[in-house]
Parts: structure tokens; sequence; C-alpha cells
């Protein structure tokens, strides 16, 4: 049961922290946590940037945080549902990691839209399956390079 736990605690806490990011506290608007941490970190390095560049940047910033969230749930739910199999087949892993993450963010955009300021996408979805994919090739990548 430990070991279990020991793969599994780390996407349950990843996916507990993706959900949080898609709460009304990190809104994409101007009241939203990341707004205001990226306007004043830029700020900070450039106090002469408008606000279009701000918000454009700020933008660009979410939208890669979808690759990375869902790049990182798949290594996680991979290493999980691999645990400490020896066996080479990649994809008997990869399967369930890529479906399981597919899933997970179908229900977090489902749960963004019924926050007040956030709105489910389905470019969103894609960005995730970008992250996911990109995981994926990673994964193949060292597998096979070894």
């Amino acid at each position: 049961m430990r070991r279990i736990l020991g793969y599994w605690a780390p996407v349950i806490a990843w996916v507990a922290l993706i959900f949080f990011f898609s709460t009304d506290t990190f809104g994409p608007t101007e009241g939203g946590l990341t707004h205001r941490f990226t306007r004043a970190i830029l700020l900070a390095f450039s106090p002469d940037l408008s606000p279009q560049t701000i918000e454009t940047v700020h933008h660009l910033i979410r939208k890669l945080a979808h690759v990375v969230e869902y790049g990182v749930l798949v290594l996680l739910l991979y290493r999980a549902v691999r645990q400490d199999s020896l066996e080479p087949r990649h994809w008997r892993w990869a399967m369930p990691s890529l479906l399981l993450a597919l899933l997970i963010a179908g229900l977090d955009e489902f749960h963004q839209s019924h926050t007040s300021m956030r709105t489910g996408s389905i470019r969103d979805l894609g960005l995730d399956s970008v992250g996911m994919l990109i995981a994926q090739l990673m994964i193949w990548w060292r597998h096979y390079r070894r």
C-alpha cells in the first residue's frame, strides 16, 4: 500500500494543484493572481511597458502553463502506471497515462466553465494535449535511446 501511495500521491497532489489554478483566484482578468504577479514582475524589469504588452505576455504565460501543467501530469501518470515494472513496452503505460490526463484536462475545462471568471475552452484542451504529447515523446525518446 505504501508503495502504491508513493506513486499515486504526486499525481493526486498535481491534479489538486491544477484544479486550484483553475479557480477564480487565478482568473485571467486583472483581478486574478497570475495577472497581478505577471504585471508586477514585468514592470519591475521594464517600468515603461505598455498595458498591451503586459496583457500579451500574460496571455502567453497562461497558455504555456497549460502545456507545462499537463506535460508534468503525463510524466507523473506514466510513472504511477508503470511503477517498478521493467517490461520494455512503452505504449503499455503511455496510453493509460495519456487517456487519464485527457480525462483530467476535460474535467478541468468543465470545472472552469462553472466558475464566474473562467471559461472552459476546447483550445485550452488542445494546448493541454500538446503538453501531454511532448511529455510522451520525451519518455519515448529516453526509453528508446537506452
